[in-house]
């Protein structure tokens, strides 16, 4: 019985060798697992904290360039207002200046129609002058042929010429006179 009872006990030890064991088995593969979840868990967050701080840097950077650039933005759009407002003032002058070029252009036309036309009644008066004085030279040829022609009447009458307005009217040839 003894024997027996110590082959039961000795069974019941060892069932509960092995059951203490398999426990401390278990928690040791649970403490294992666990430390290494813990070392793993430790080495995600440094790495999570790694992580962190570059975004932050890269964050930190963007923010800097979208600074810089919010800046630039800022001075493009002045530079365009201000060019935008020199462009319509020089558009406005550019327009002025070309109806004022127009109304000259339209002027110095008119001036110089003006200047043809004067240059053409001048040109109609002297013409019409010297018609005039050609006619009373012409009378005044006529006269004094007719006198002398009075004076020395003659036979020979019928061959002298007769010139009006410097035309012999018998033969219709001009005729030139020369002061003798």
């Amino acid at each position: 019985l003894t024997v027996c009872l110590v082959c039961h006990n000795l069974g019941t030890l060892y069932f509960i060798v092995k059951c203490v064991q398999k426990m401390i088995h278990q928690k040791f593969f649970k403490l294992i697992t666990k430390t290494i979840w813990t070392k793993q868990t430790e080495e995600e967050v440094q790495r999570l904290e790694k992580i962190k701080k570059e975004l932050q840097v890269l964050d930190g950077q963007f923010s800097q360039d979208v600074s810089v650039l919010r800046k630039k933005i800022d001075q493009a759009c002045l530079s365009y207002a201000e060019a935008e407002k020199h462009y319509l003032k020089v558009e406005k002058e550019f327009l002025h200046a070309k109806i004022q070029l127009q109304k000259e252009k339209e002027k110095k036309e008119l001036l110089t129609e003006h200047l043809c036309a004067l240059i053409t009644h001048n040109e109609t008066r002297k013409a019409q002058k010297l018609e005039t004085l050609m006619l009373e030279l012409a009378t005044e040829k006529k006269i004094a042929v007719t006198d002398s022609t009075v004076n020395n009447s003659t036979a020979d009458d019928d061959d002298k010429p007769v010139i009006v307005d410097g035309v012999d009217q018998k033969t219709g040839k001009m005729v030139e006179f020369t002061n003798s």
